[in-house]
């Protein structure tokens, strides 16, 4: 025994960093037995005591490991002298690894730009994680130890850590007990244990202390902002509506956190104060101030409405557009009258886009929205079958609406719907033979699997989702001749096509894209086969639209320009040979039938595809002229950030744009001038529809058996507690508005298009 510690100790003498961590590592793996051997174990201790101030970072996690692994060693063992190592010197020890935090240095991600710490900063923050992860492997040893008098002689933090090893709702009394005592403001973490165990003895206590000091304050606000979706704001409403308060009468950077306390924690006693201040200018506040106060007040209801009033005509249109939206999005029942009778006929497109899907959102305004069209305020051009959709969802069976909806019954379309069951195809009776293209739109139900297809012939073809995946199955023993290799997403219409060439490769598109042209050939001729048929008991469960089966296979470039068109009406195209659209489906099995509804794939006429032809000829040119980086920066600063972020900065609510230009062209002029056409799935509009009669839109971002979290653009995400919904799901809708181009002039498209094509 003696001779093995003595070659430890000199292998730790060693200048090689891998020689010592094997040295350490060796006297975790020999284990000895507590009885009998207790000058050993203090040996061993006196020994990793001093590795723990080894200059390297990687000795040092293994010390860490393997005082963890003696740890256990002795927490298995019931000798006497077990509690003493263990209070005495394994748990001290293994606390001691897990120094204080250090804030420097700090550099720039490289994926997210963001500051996150390096080096010294980062190797302390590992060891903290590592004694942390392996004390919360340990807590039947932790909890007493923490009761013991052993723990009086660590450090704060060291106590701190500990305690935060322990389960959450455990550890919050003893936490708020620690708090004070510290030298520096509550972290993250701390505030978010505290935040959801507000019950436990001295929590609200420390909570609210830690927002009465002034040292703390600011910091333990913004960690609140930043768990906010994680907590239940009820209990917390009382503290933090005080601690607005202070802040208000304080600078204007108190004012602007004040205001963001106020937004995300809605905080309703405040709105008398914001507004009242919009109304006399005390205290005076700056433009981004009014531009913050205004938003506040929107997502507080904008109950008051003089402030917004006020603000409406403001000659800096970024004021004016907030003031809209708050106007819009009132809670108090006279709002519409305002919009309508005061201010709609002097409103930008812009403006009003934002405005109806705003008002639309509540029964007063969607309400108002109807009064407005049927008095000739609002023509009924501006109304589509996605705006209708909205309105019925907040309305129900309001006689007016049916009315209205009664006058458009040309928004509605016929599509074909597949109910599931084994008989829910057609007897199509379709021959492939030689190269062929096979393409249509489909939206399936939940629950995608290989029951579900466009295609297929009894042990001969099928067309199918496997795995949610579209993929080509041929019989004969040869089976998957090609996968996609992008999942298709629920009750989202995706257009899909799959192309046969005259070697029989095969390639799969979806939404106008090539999606994989990775397969084995098959050029053998496929006979009697039937829409929306599959192998398996089951059958389809959605809707199909615009089915199209042509004799040869056409070009990625004939995909991209036609897959959001339809043919319906206009003279066949050479080599359409099949084409099964509105109601003329035939040989309809008991499981298929057409209905009419206002949710169908939004596809283009011949007239409309001619005018987006000519507009995608507009802006190609101007994306291809040289405009300025710089001032195409600050269009896309001003227009875009509120939604998407570049290295790091900018909005969470559309696609992050980092390598955008690398996609080209096209793919910019596609995903600005009909961002609808081809949308990501995270991307589509999630509609809650609340038991109050509001309907709010927004982003998915988190739905669980408690609450709903919705991202909106301009606003700090909402939560939404699930006692509080009606009904929730998503729309076909983009969150990304059409017609942006339209709105800029000529010379500005130029420029943002310059800059835009940099992001690579």
């Amino acid at each position: 025994g003696a001779a093995y510690f003595e070659i430890a100790k000199t292998m730790l003498r060693d200048t090689d960093r891998n020689v010592r961590r094997e040295a350490i590592r060796a006297l975790g793996v020999r284990p000895l037995s507590v009885a009998g051997e207790s000058r050993r174990w203090s040996e061993l201790f006196d020994t990793l005591d001093k590795a723990a101030a080894d200059p390297d970072p990687e000795v040092r996690a293994e010390v860490i490991k393997t005082t963890a692994q003696l740890l256990q060693t002795l927490a298995a063992s019931s000798d006497s002298a077990t509690a003493v190592l263990l209070q005495k010197r394994a748990l001290p020890l293994l606390l001691s690894m897990a120094r204080a935090p250090l804030e420097e240095p700090m550099s720039k991600s490289t994926q997210t730009g963001k500051p996150i710490k390096t080096r010294e900063a980062y190797e302390r923050e590992f060891e903290r994680y590592l004694v942390r992860l392996l004390l919360e492997q340990n807590p039947t040893v932790l909890l007493p130890w923490l009761d013991s008098d052993a723990t009086k002689s660590l450090t704060i933090e060291n106590r701190l850590l500990a305690t935060l090893a322990l389960e959450p709702q455990q550890s919050a009394a003893r936490l708020a007990k620690l708090i004070p005592s510290l030298r520096r403001p509550p972290g993250q973490e701390e505030i978010l244990r505290l935040a959801q165990f507000l019950d436990s003895p001295g929590v609200s206590e420390a909570l609210n202390a830690s927002l009465k000091n002034s040292a703390s304050r600011d910091s333990t606000i913004e960690a609140l902002l930043n768990i906010r979706s994680s907590v239940d704001a009820t209990k917390l409403k009382p503290m933090l509506t005080d601690s607005a308060v202070a802040l208000w009468s304080g600078d204007a950077s108190a004012r602007k956190l004040s205001l963001r306390l106020v937004s995300s924690f809605q905080l309703t006693e405040m709105e008398s104060t914001i507004s009242e201040a919009l109304v006399s200018g005390n205290p005076k506040l700056a433009d981004d101030e009014i531009m913050l106060a205004l938003r506040t007040i929107r997502e507080l209801g904008a109950n008051q409405l003089e402030g917004i009033l006020l603000n409406i005509r403001s000659p800096r249109t970024d004021v004016a557009d907030e003031a809209v939206a708050a106007l819009a999005s009132s809670k108090n029942a006279t709002a519409p009258q305002f919009l309508f009778n005061k201010f709609w006929q002097n409103l930008s497109a812009a403006q009003r886009r934002s405005a109806f899907n705003l008002l639309s959102g509540t029964k007063h305004g969607a309400a108002g929205i109807v009064h407005a069209v049927k008095t000739g305020t609002i023509s009924k051009s501006e109304l589509d079958g996605a705006r209708l959709e909205k309105l019925r969802a907040v309305l129900g069976d309001d006689a007016e609406l049916a009315a209205l909806i009664s006058e458009m019954e040309l928004l509605f379309r016929p599509v074909l719907r597949l109910d599931g069951n084994d008989n829910a195809w057609l007897d199509s009776d379709i021959t492939l033979d030689g190269p062929f293209t096979v393409e249509t739109w489909v939206k399936l139900n939940a629950g995608i699997d290989n029951t579900d297809g466009i295609l297929g012939a009894p042990g001969v073809l099928d067309m199918n989702f496997f795995g949610e995946k579209f993929r080509v199955w041929i019989g004969g023993g040869l089976g998957d001749a090609i996968v996609a290799k992008k999942k298709i997403t629920a009750d989202v219409w995706t257009h899909i096509a799959v192309t046969r060439e005259n070697n029989g490769a095969f390639r799969i598109y979806q939404n106008g894209e090539l999606d994989s042209d990775q397969g084995k050939p098959a050029p053998q001729k496929f006979e009697h086969c039937r829409i929306a048929w599959t192998t398996p008991a089951q059958g389809t469960a959605g809707w199909l639209s615009e089915f199209r089966v042509w004799d040869r296979a056409r070009s990625a470039d004939e995909i991209r320009a036609d897959f959001d068109r339809s043919f319906q009406g206009d003279a066949k195209p050479s080599g359409l040979v099949h084409f099964f659209n509105a109601t003329n489906w035939n040989k309809l099995q008991p499981g298929a039938k057409v209905m009419q509804t206002l949710d169908f794939p939004t596809l283009l006429n011949a007239v409309e595809a001619k005018a987006l032809a000519e507009k995608f000829s507009k802006f190609r040119s101007l994306a291809k002229m040289n405009g300025d980086v710089t001032r195409g920066k600050t269009l896309f600063t001003s227009v875009c950030m509120s939604c998407h972020s570049v290295a790091g900065q900018g909005g969470q609510v559309g696609p992050v744009l980092n390598g955008a230009g690398a996609s080209g062209v096209e793919a910019l002029l596609r995903n600005v001038l009909t961002p609808g056409a081809a949308m990501e799935a995270g991307y589509r509009i999630f509609r809650v529809e609340m038991m109050n009669g509001d309907v709010l839109d927004g982003i998915l971002v988190l739905q669980n058996k408690d609450a709903i979290i919705l991202r909106r653009p301009n606003t700090e995400d909402t939560r939404i507690a699930s006692k509080d919904v009606r009904r929730a799901e998503f729309t076909k809708r983009s969150m990304m508005p059409e017609g942006l181009l339209e709105g800029i002039k000529p010379e500005e498209a130029s420029d943002l298009f310059a800059y835009l094509q940099t992001l690579k």
